[in-house]
């Protein structure tokens, strides 16, 4: 369960282990835990262990980057006919600043096959990326903006 809770959520020997811009360690003494599926945790992972507080892991449920999707659009099917599905899905995920790791989770695909079709669409032009601490994030340009829209 812990593996597909989200990329950045690993579980083994018995640690809980979140991976974070930040290091900490938090012993939950018999505390319990809780795990919160939220929405508007998306794309990142909340974690609170401060006392008196129930230790708590909130994380976005899988598919919140699609609940306020709209319906594919005659252009979107002509746009995966050309791009290819994932590359047309990949484009239209990437609204909001997104790793490699977060579109892979996001569209069930691995990293490495992510990491290919990201790149494919930045040397076309379609996508930027900039470097935030040790993680590269993608997002559209406006002409990926502008053929994602059909224009």
């Amino acid at each position: 369960m812990m593996r597909d809770l989200h990329p950045s959520v690993g579980f083994a020997d018995g640690v809980i282990r979140v991976v974070k811009d930040y290091e900490g360690h938090a012993d939950l003494g018999g505390r319990g835990l809780v795990l919160v599926p939220c929405a508007f945790a998306w794309p990142d992972v909340i974690v609170l262990t401060a006392r008196p507080n129930v230790p708590t892991v909130s994380y976005a449920p899988r598919g919140v980057g699609r609940l306020w999707a709209r319906r594919p659009t005659p252009a979107a099917a002509a746009l995966a006919e050309v791009l290819g599905r994932t590359r047309a899905a990949l484009l239209a995920q990437l609204d909001l600043p997104m790793s490699t790791t977060q579109a892979a989770a996001q569209l069930a695909l691995s990293a490495p096959s992510v990491n290919a079709h990201l790149q494919a669409l930045r040397a076309a032009g379609l996508l930027a990326a900039r470097r935030d601490g040790r993680r590269v994030l993608y997002s559209r340009t406006e002409l990926g903006d502008r053929l994602l829209a059909g224009r």
